[in-house]
């Protein structure tokens, strides 16, 4: 979700203050993040909920509410809220492993239906929100990276209720101890002063 919106902006903001400094990105699930700044692969890693921070410094942290993304003509597109149940009721789409996602639905969705399957798993969040967006499909994610959807009014953004879900929490994290990178403590810099903005949004 990330790669949709908020790194874009990132990204272009910091070419046109640093035009010299070349950035390479890697798109990838949540650990693998953290795999690639461990192994000194990448200086810095966007994440959300990372089951292993061994080593690495968490340089920002910050919650975002989790949601359940369908068309306006789905059934349930006036609700205010939303409990799993609930969508579990209609086709979804279900994040596959690897996406941090997977384990927080997981937790509460096998509680409620033990033996239930999805009408599709995927890895890739932009997949599910075009899904959800044609009316096959609920899909979960928070508001970023579909903030455009849902403005054109594509996409409807329906907070869950439960309180068993664990946070969606978006973390910046780089190896401890790794302060010597001008050009990454630069881009550093620029996403601290960015994502709070971005995660403004994606609480309304």
């Amino acid at each position: 979700s990330l790669s949709v919106t908020v790194l874009p902006d990132i990204m272009e903001r910091f070419a046109a203050r640093f035009p010299g400094i070349n950035v390479t990105v890697t798109v990838t699930g949540s650990n693998a993040v953290t795999e690639l700044v461990r192994g000194h692969t990448a200086d810095i890693g966007f994440t959300f909920n990372p089951t292993v921070l061994q080593d690495l410094d968490v340089a920002l942290v910050m919650d975002v509410p989790l949601g359940a993304a369908l068309a306006p003509s789905h059934p349930l597109a006036k609700a205010k809220t939303l409990s799993l149940r609930e969508c579990l009721d209609h086709p979804v789409a279900w994040p596959a492993q690897g996406l941090s996602l997977r384990t927080i639905l997981d937790t509460v969705a096998l509680r409620l239906k033990p033996q239930f399957r999805p009408a599709v798993e995927c890895n890739s969040l932009r997949l599910m929100a075009a899904m959800a967006r044609r009316g096959t499909c609920i899909a979960f994610q928070t508001r970023i990276g579909i903030e455009q959807d849902i403005a054109a009014g594509k996409l409807v953004f329906i907070p869950l209720s439960d309180k068993r879900l664990p946070r969606d929490r978006l973390m910046v994290v780089q190896r401890s101890g790794s302060h010597a990178n001008p050009a990454a403590d630069r881009l550093l810099a620029l996403a601290r002063e960015m994502l709070p903005r971005a995660a403004a949004v994606a609480r309304k």
